[in-house]
């Protein structure tokens, strides 16, 4: 089986599940921090990972396009796409070259479930907190 962003995140979130109506009741209290650390450090890793991927691959088959996307200021100047840029540009859906749109719908997913964790979270918290009472 392929782990796939989504595979992992519905795993996490099965096992803090699992966790919260099966575990002790004084280890519930920890069930959702499986999902928040086990997830966010590498949904954040693999977002970079594949940004930098993403603008590596742009500047060389498109230059243009990324100077006219890049960050301006920075650490990062002139070396990444700007993140906002990635959901409101829409050059990058009209790109040709298939790993380029790989490694952007990539990193379109992993800031998802960046965000998805980062919600989910207190969602779980809250839950937890409902069930004990």
């Amino acid at each position: 089986m392929k782990i796939t962003y989504r595979n992992y995140f519905l795993l996490l979130l099965l096992i803090t599940i699992i966790w919260i109506f099966l575990g002790e009741e004084y280890h519930n209290n920890f069930a959702t921090l499986v999902l928040y650390f086990l997830g966010f450090p590498v949904y954040v890793f693999l977002y970079f990972k594949n940004l930098g991927a993403f603008s590596d691959k742009l500047r060389l088959s498109d230059p243009i396009l990324f100077k006219k996307n890049c960050v301006q200021i920075g650490f990062f100047k002139d070396e990444m796409i700007h993140a906002i840029n990635l959901f409101n540009n829409p050059d990058f859906e009209k790109l040709t070259d298939e790993e380029l749109k790989k490694h952007y719908k990539l990193t379109r997913s992993a800031i998802k479930y960046i965000a998805l964790i980062f919600l989910s979270f207190p969602i779980l918290t809250i839950f937890l907190i409902l069930i004990k009472l």
